[in-house]
């Protein structure tokens, strides 16, 4: 009888202990929501599509990304057809692409945001419809 007591009394201390956490636990959210830390904000692709990129533009990429509360992006460089947009494209691996990379780099770094990095220049060596299925 006095073990069945104790566990009512082991009980319900637990369940006011469990409605005292979940106060905490459900301020804890609401403040986490409203300034979630950098490992729950998004990551999003950032396509530098054939060549079409330049310093100042990277800058206002970035600089938009940190104001928007998106904490981070995987760089992707999609040689594809795309039509040039800028006086000069930047073509991947060239001396050019290489400073705008490093400038992307070192911006993203002071911003606080996190880097990766494809690991080729679109899709020229994944696949695609010039991939013969015996490649594929």
């Amino acid at each position: 009888m006095k073990v069945y007591r104790f566990l009512i009394v082991l009980c319900v201390l637990g369940s006011l202990a469990s409605c005292q956490n979940a106060k905490v636990t459900k301020e804890k959210l609401y403040n986490a929501f409203q300034n979630p830390p950098s490992e729950a904000q998004p990551r999003v692709w950032w396509h530098w599509m054939n060549g079409n990129i330049t310093k100042d533009g990277i800058s206002k990429d970035l600089q938009w990304m940190k104001r928007s509360g998106i904490a981070g992006f995987m760089n992707f460089d999609a040689g594809m057809a795309t039509p040039q947009i800028v006086p000069e494209r930047l073509i991947y691996m060239t001396p050019g692409w290489k400073d705008a990379f490093a400038f992307a780099t070192s911006l993203a770094d002071s911003l606080g945001l996190e880097m990766s990095v494809a690991r080729a220049p679109g899709w020229s060596f994944t696949g695609g419809p010039w991939v013969k299925p015996k490649d594929g």
